[in-house]
């Protein structure tokens, strides 16, 4: 596990069902570029596909964190998606 996925599986270490639904993330490179993206790599487009719905779990620490303003997933076979992360506060964290 590296920095960045340790620090998001930190942010949900109370919620085991969270944990549990970001397990995909694991088998993901992650790295950030240029202090305000965030890169997701997976293996091949069906991890790809099981990495998406997961998107919405990454935005609060990223966000709150102040880790990068994009994310960007994608593999070596699929085009990139790009998020934006803009988060606040009063917002549930969990939408």
């Amino acid at each position: 596990m590296d920095r960045l996925q340790g620090l998001i599986f930190s942010f949900y270490r109370e919620d085991l069902f969270v944990e549990q639904t970001l397990l995909p993330l694991l088998s993901c490179k992650i790295t950030r570029q240029m202090g305000s993206v965030i890169d997701i790599q997976c293996m091949d487009s069906v991890h790809l596909d099981r990495v998406l719905p997961i998107v919405k779990y990454l935005k609060a620490p990223i966000g709150l964190l102040k880790l990068g303003r994009k994310i960007v997933i994608y593999s070596s076979d699929s085009p990139g998606v790009k998020y934006s992360v803009s988060l606040e506060l009063d917002k549930n964290l969990y939408v």
